[in-house]
């Protein structure tokens, strides 16, 4: 990322960190159902129900993918 990049990026009022996650929390579970369906219907459901923020649910996605590799 080019420093116009960055500063642009540091002035957006949402984090990009954070709709990166979202814009893409739905292939990791995608990819987890491949692995654990189970596992991958829990988060789906407590994303669409709003029992977890989208930081929590990329940690335990992605803890749940390290677990299955």
């Amino acid at each position: 990322m080019s420093e116009k990049d960055n500063q642009a990026a540091s002035q957006l009022p949402i984090d990009p960190e954070y709709i990166y996650k979202r814009a893409t929390l739905h292939k990791r579970i995608n990819e987890l159902s491949y692995r654990d369906a189970e596992a991958a219907l829990a988060f789906l459901r407590d994303w669409a129900e709003g029992k977890k923020h989208i930081e929590q649910l990329w940690e335990e996605v992605a803890v749940a993918l390290g677990a299955g590799a």
